[in-house]
C-alpha cells in the first residue's frame, strides 16, 4: 500500500531550495563516502547491479504525486571526510541508487543499495567510522559547506544504524538561507547494505522515513539476490 504523505503547503522557497539541495545531498554523502564513486568494473558487476535494481523503491511505493529525480550522487569537491572512508568501494561488488521528491520539492528521498564481499565487516567498520565522525567540511559550488553529523534517535535492530546530518543552505534563487536536515538509515540485509535517506527543511519527519525504510527492507527481501 502506498505510504501517505503528510499534508503540507507548497511554498515557492521550498521548490527553489530543492534545486540546490539535490547537489548538496550528493556532495554531503560523497564526503562521508556513502555516495558512489565511478562504478568499478568487476566481471559480474552488470549482472549484480541489474539484480539490485529490482530491489529499489519505485513510485508505486511512494505517496501519490511524488516523482523520480536525477540520482543524488556527486563528486562534491569534498575537502574533508569521515576517517577510514566508511562503506568505500574496496569490498563492493555492485551498487544502484534511486531518488524521489515530494510535489512541492521537499522532502527529497534517496535510496542506495550495495552488494559487498564480507558485508558484516564492512558494515561494522562503516558504522564505527561514522560514530566517530561529527563534523565534515566540503566545497559546494565553490562555497564552503559545514555539516554536523550526529546519531539519530531511531529504534531498530543491531543491523541498523541511523544518523542525522544538518547544515545551512542558501538558495541563490531567493537569496534565503535555510536549516536543512538529512536523516539517514543504514541497514544490512544479507550481503547487502541499504541506505535510505530523507531530506527536508528544517528536518525530515522521522515517522515518514521509518515508513520508507520499512518498505525498502521489504522490497529487498522480496527480491533476494544472495544469501546472507
Amino acid at each position: 500500500m502506498p505510504i501517505r504523505s503528510p499534508i503540507r503547503a507548497a511554498r515557492p522557497p521550498r521548490a527553489s531550495l530543492a534545486i540546490g539541495l539535490a547537489a548538496a545531498i550528493g556532495s554531503t554523502l560523497f564526503s562521508l563516502s556513502l555516495a558512489p564513486p565511478v562504478f568499478g568494473a568487476a566481471a559480474s558487476a552488470s549482472t549484480d547491479q541489474a539484480a539490485l535494481q529490482t530491489q529499489t523503491l519505485t513510485l508505486s511505493d511512494l505517496p501519490q504525486g511524488w516523482k523520480a529525480t536525477t540520482s543524488a550522487s556527486s563528486s562534491g569537491g569534498a575537502t574533508s571526510s569521515c576517517g577510514g572512508r566508511p562503506f568505500g568501494a574496496s569490498q563492493r561488488i555492485a551498487q544502484t541508487q534511486v531518488s524521489f521528491q515530494d510535489p512541492s520539492g521537499l522532502p527529497e528521498l534517496f535510496e542506495q543499495i550495495s552488494d559487498y564481499n564480507s558485508p558484516s565487516t564492512v558494515f561494522a567498520k562503516g558504522v564505527r567510522d561514522l560514530n566517530r565522525c561529527h563534523n565534515v567540511s566540503i566545497s559546494q559550488s565553490g562555497a564552503p559547506l559545514k555539516i554536523h553529523v550526529a546519531k539519530l534517535a531511531y529504534r531498530a535492530g543491531r543491523l541498523t544504524a541511523a544518523y542525522t546530518l544538518s547544515f545551512v543552505l542558501t538558495s541563490a534563487t531567493v537569496g534565503k538561507s535555510e536549516d536543512v536536515g538529512i536523516d539517514l538509515v543504514l541497514v544490512r540485509v544479507g550481503n547487502e547494505i541499504a541506505e535510505v535517506g530523507l531530506a527536508d527543511v528544517p528536518s525530515p519527519p522521522v515517522s515518514q522515513l521509518r515508513s520508507f525504510v520499512t518498505k525498502a527492507i521489504a522490497d529487498i527481501k522480496k527480491h533476494p539476490q544472495s544469501a546472507g
